[in-house]
């Protein structure tokens, strides 16, 4: 076996040396600027004539030209199918035959991929370009070499090394190989910084990608990351003043056989500046006191370059907002190297008040216009709102049926008008769920469950495309089971009123009892403002306790049996999260005002208020804290005595105070939790992100329920901390808790492991 390869150089000049080796390209002197009386093609089997033909400037007809010949020629080879092409010139009558002889390049039979041990064959053919069947270009040899290399330095192996070579199998066929070379797998054992002192080697260190190994993690040397960690170390120093540092030098030294890696920066930092003032100019709409009120640098300070930039940005996102989306602002940095100080500038083009055109939407292929439509803040005729814009998209984002949306402007015949377009990238929106999950408080739970977030009832069918939700859910388990059928329609009749229906059939199993409930409701709701709705729903339900345990409190045998309630609850929400699924700032406020019994009939007669508020705020780069706070009270009129156990509430659990049992929190009788009458809780948790898929959770929560409203601020609350981690999965999330009870009840324990899966229960 005899393997071939090409040096790179001699692939980048053949067909320069092809055309050099034919002086005359097939043309006499004496045939030049004779009419071309034919064009043909031959030698071509793959390739097309008609793409040949459309390189070609020698055209039946014109007269004949060397330099065209000479120019058909270089095109041709540029395509990269060729290994050889010539071109026969023939006098016929009063013009010339042109025929183009061309040699296709052979067809790939098989790419092998030889040595490859620590990667998977998958991995590395996803990056490549020649596959089995394509035409042989020897060029794209030299990317794939270097898609392949980019695989391994991700994953550590910087040394690794990559040949590519083809053989001819047949006249007409080659095998391209690529055999790989892995080398070890290179962790960083430490990295040394040399010649800092204004900056420390920690917070040098933290502001780089490249991380020494600590214990068996992580630690993996990539050279292209590396160089930028580099830069990185520039601007770090750049942004506390120190403008001219520099690293003169880096070295990189391997040992353990390759294994191990030392890095050694050396830096010279230079002097500190200070900024000596802070001002704007070009500007007319807005005075200097209302842009530099978004200005955070200070004269005195030094200068911070990334913050000067990211100001600049803030006042032009501020002319955005007021409609002046081609305004452009930039820092504009006088430097006194002598008194090491620097006056900044923020130089602005307003241009002109923009208005929009028309909204354009793009993309959507299920989804109707109307539904994407309805939820824009922004309309045609007003001025460009840059707030109105960004609160549109997340709308659209929060709807769930899209997997991103583009904003893009496109200019119109007139001057002060731009067209405002919203280009969806649609998800999908169906989902079929089968499996089973588990839970502290659930058990173990089975699920088949069919989701439709964008039904539309009216067009089958595929029956998607309208903005309506569809759900049919089963859930069976060992102590909860479930079955519910749900449909809401957000634009009942094209008006802006949601409307829905639930039907639903739940059977609990709880320590002393068995509660069984089913029943159906309607739902009506109208969004009062972007950020508030109101909901006004009506639930008909039958509660059975049943299976009492003989040793059970009297307050739960006195409720064995049936009893039916007829209700009615207005709720309110005001939501101004900047994300449902993962939010970072913003808060939700939601509160439910229920009405059973009296004018609506059935056994059960009781008032019910409940509120909730949850704060989400930003700290730092990563961090979020949550702020949780909930309050009940129920109470009892008409001719009922007492608050129905399915009415009244508990606390303790995985979706309450963790650390406790699930509703061990609040009243007891003979040791058994009987629920109250009113219930105060809240929660503080900080998030970070481990990973993209998971975050690390950190807790404090307290609770407690109290039997009668009069008792509401009695006793102890009960309070605990803990860790927690969650996980992104396609089936939805995961979350592992571990709360510790800080003054537990004397059978509490020391503390509870709280598990829930992606499953809605």
């Amino acid at each position: 076996m005899r393997l071939r390869t090409v040096h790179p150089f001699l692939k980048c000049i053949m067909p320069f040396l092809l055309l050099f080796l034919l002086p005359s390209h097939g043309v006499a002197q004496s045939e030049e600027g004779l009419p071309v009386i034919s064009v043909q093609i031959e030698g071509n089997r793959l390739v097309s004539a008609q793409l040949i033909r459309a390189q070609l400037r020698v055209r039946e007809g014109n007269p004949l030209s060397r330099a065209d010949v000479q120019r058909d020629i270089q095109r041709l080879f540029s395509l990269g199918y060729f290994s050889d092409i010539k071109v026969d010139v023939a006098r016929q009558d009063d013009g010339v035959a042109v025929t183009y002889i061309v040699a296709e390049r052979k067809i790939i039979r098989e790419v092998l991929i030889l040595g490859n041990k620590k990667v998977k064959e998958e991995d590395l053919r996803a990056v490549l370009s020649l596959r089995r069947g394509d035409t042989y270009i020897p060029k794209t040899i030299d990317k794939d070499v270097l898609a392949i290399r980019e695989v391994y330095r991700g994953k550590g192996y910087s040394e690794v090394t990559v040949n590519a070579s083809y053989r001819e199998i047949s006249p007409t066929e080659v095998e391209v190989v690529y055999e790989i070379l892995e080398g070890k797998k290179a962790r960083v054992r430490e990295i040394i910084i040399e010649g800092n002192t204004a900056l420390t080697d920690k917070a040098i260190r933290k502001g780089m990608q490249t991380k020494a190994r600590f214990l068996w993690f992580g630690g993996f040397f990539d050279e292209k990351i590396f160089k930028e960690d580099l830069d990185r170390i520039e601007d770090m120093y750049a942004d506390h003043g120190y403008i001219d540092a520099q690293v003169t030098d880096a070295q990189v030294e391997f040992f353990a056989e390759g294994e191990r890696v030392r890095l050694q920066i050396f830096v010279a930092e230079g002097d500190q500046y200070f900024i000596d003032s802070v001002a704007v100019d070009g500007n007319t709409v807005f005075d200097d006191t209302r842009l530099l009120q978004i200005v955070k640098s200070e004269t005195g300070t030094y200068y911070n370059r990334s913050q000067v930039e990211r100001e600049a940005l803030a006042i032009q996102d501020f002319y955005s907002d007021q409609g002046y989306i081609l305004a452009n602002v930039r820092p504009r940095p006088a430097i006194d190297r002598d008194a090491k100080e620097v006056q900044v500038t923020y130089q602005v083009s307003e241009r002109d008040l923009i208005y929009v055109a028309k909204v354009d939407i793009e993309g959507n292929v299920k989804t109707k216009d109307a539904v994407i439509r309805r939820e824009l803040t922004i309309v045609p005729g007003e001025r460009f709102d840059g707030s109105k814009i960004r609160r549109s998209r997340q709308k659209l984002l929060n709807t769930q049926y899209f997997k991103d949306v583009y904003i893009d402007t496109e200019p119109t015949d007139e001057q002060r008008y731009r067209n405002l377009i919203f280009e969806v990238e649609e998800q999908k929106t169906g989902t079929f769920n089968f499996g089973a999950g588990y839970s502290s408080n659930d058990a173990l739970i089975g699920q088949i469950q069919i989701t439709q977030n964008n039904f539309d009832l009216f067009n089958p069918p595929t029956f998607t495309g309208a903005g309506q939700k569809f759900q049919v859910a089963l859930r069976p388990g060992t102590i909860l089971s479930e079955y519910q059928l749900s449909i809401t329609e957000p634009y009942f009749m094209g008006y802006p009123f949601a409307a829905g229906f639930d039907l639903y059939f739940i059977d609990r199993e709880y320590d002393d009892y068995d509660q069984q409930n089913v029943g159906a409701g309607l739902r009506v709701g109208k969004r009062i403002t972007d950020f508030s709705s109101l909901g006004l729903s009506y639930n008909f339900s039958e509660y059975d306790i049943s299976n009492v345990d003989d040793d059970a409190p009297q307050t739960i045998k006195d409720e064995e049996g049936t009893r039916t309630k007829s209700s009615m609850a207005l709720n309110f929400t005001n939501d101004t999260r900047d994300s449902y699924l993962d939010p970072t700032a913003g808060h939700r406020y939601t509160s439910s005002l229920e009405l059973a019994g009296g004018p609506l009939g059935a056994e059960t007669d009781v008032v019910k208020l409940v509120g909730e508020a949850r704060w989400y705020r930003p700290l730092g780069d990563k961090f979020v804290l949550l702020t949780r706070l909930e309050a009940g009270v129920a109470e009892e009129y008409g001719d009922s005595d007492f608050v129905p156990l399915f009415d009244r509430f508990f606390a303790g659990g995985s979706n309450s105070v963790r650390g406790y049992d699930y509703r061990d929190v609040g009243p007891r009788e003979d040791d058994d939790p009987i629920g109250g009458k009113t219930k105060f809780e809240g929660t503080l948790e900080l998030s970070y992100p481990l990973i993209d898929i998971i975050k690390g959770y950190g807790f404090f929560d307290f609770g407690q329920v109290w039997r009668e409203i009069d008792d509401f601020g009695q006793g102890k609350i009960n309070t605990s901390v803990g860790l927690g981690v969650g996980l992104r999965t396609p089936i939805g999330p995961i979350r592992l808790d571990y709360g510790f009870p800080l003054n537990p009840n004397d059978d509490q324990g020391s503390g509870r492991i709280h598990f829930t899966t992606g499953l809605s229960f």
